[in-house]
């Protein structure tokens, strides 16, 4: 039980970040929880990271006391900046909201089931990404070693979104457990399918929604992978996460969701080297896009500001 309290504060502290952020222009109140949970696990990630940059090793003091401290701070500018009704408006949920969310447990059936058959994961789980997970965790200050040329093929240049999310769960025992990976794949996968019911049942239409997770976890493969313990996970959830938010800018022109796209997008290249790719990709396409749409160069220099910014903030780690 002790590992649900780094996700409950990685979600809070990904909650308040985007309520400062979004303010009047937040959307509903279930998708507003799932694009949480994705910044409260980008933000959770990169601190730990911070630890081996500054420290030259984990040290779990350091990353609890980061967050405690960046968790603190959010909510009193919360609580200073927006009014009551902002903070957590529960009357935006909706008695459908909790028939998809009942809808999507039932389609996490399949997955949960399928994990607790492979709880080591797949091949790249075990010889990569939660090697490189306990490499960071056990290894102290050796924990570079990882990028030793001899562990090529547990692909030794990719990023650490993933085994840091591991990890900042780890800091909370003694010992690097095996339901953590197994717990966060499953997590993973439930906060993509739920940013892809929400969204679809804001932007689309409520049909669309309830199909859209259930064709996507009635799939063999896809719940092969949600249950692999993979990054590519965090490649396509932070890929869609930003594109939503695309979609939300586009709908709105709140330049606060432009921000949110470049959020989603540096968290994207953090997770393997086709995130990173991927990232690059979008960012310059996004801006393309706003400089053949948009007519006044003074407003594109904000929209191009705002966005990379953002942008290099969360990519710091890729960088």
């Amino acid at each position: 039980m002790v590992y649900l309290l780094p996700t409950f504060i990685s979600f809070s502290i990904g909650y308040l970040l985007l309520r400062l952020i979004l303010r009047r222009d937040a959307p509903p109140l279930p998708l507003m929880f799932f694009f949480s949970a994705s910044a409260g696990m980008g933000v959770s990630a990169i601190i730990v990271f911070s630890s081996l940059v500054f420290l030259g090793k984990l040290a779990a003091w350091y990353a609890i006391g980061i967050h405690i401290l960046l968790l603190v701070a959010l909510a009193a500018l919360t609580g200073k900046l927006l009014p009551p009704g902002q903070r957590f408006p529960l009357g935006e949920v909706k008695g459908s909201d909790l028939v998809g969310l009942s809808l999507l447990g039932l389609c996490m059936i399949p997955v949960v089931s399928h994990a607790l058959l492979y709880p080591q994961g797949g091949w790249d789980a075990w010889s990569c990404w939660n090697l490189k997970a306990r490499f960071i965790f056990l290894g102290g200050e050796d924990w570079k070693n990882m990028f030793d040329p001899l562990l090529w093929r547990s692909n030794i240049a990719y990023p650490l979104l993933l085994p840091c999310l591991n990890v900042w769960s780890w800091c909370f025992g003694k010992d690097p457990a095996g339901a953590v990976p197994l717990a966060n794949s499953c997590l993973i996968t439930f906060v993509t399918a739920g940013t892809l019911l929400f969204s679809i049942k804001k932007l689309a239409g409520r049909l669309h929604a309830i199909l859209a997770p259930v064709w996507l976890l009635s799939i063999l493969f896809a719940v092969k992978l949600a249950s692999s313990q993979y990054s590519d996970l965090m490649v396509g959830n932070y890929y869609l996460a930003a594109a939503v938010a695309y979609l939300y800018f586009e709908k709105t022109g709140a330049r606060a969701w432009l921000a949110v796209t470049a959020l989603m997008l540096g968290f994207l290249s953090f997770t393997k080297s086709e995130g990173l790719v991927l990232a690059l990709v979008t960012a310059f396409t996004v801006i393309a896009i706003r400089a053949v749409r948009s007519p006044d160069r003074k407003e594109l220099r904000r929209d191009a500001a705002a966005f990379f910014v953002t942008l290099i903030a969360a990519s710091l780690p890729t960088i």
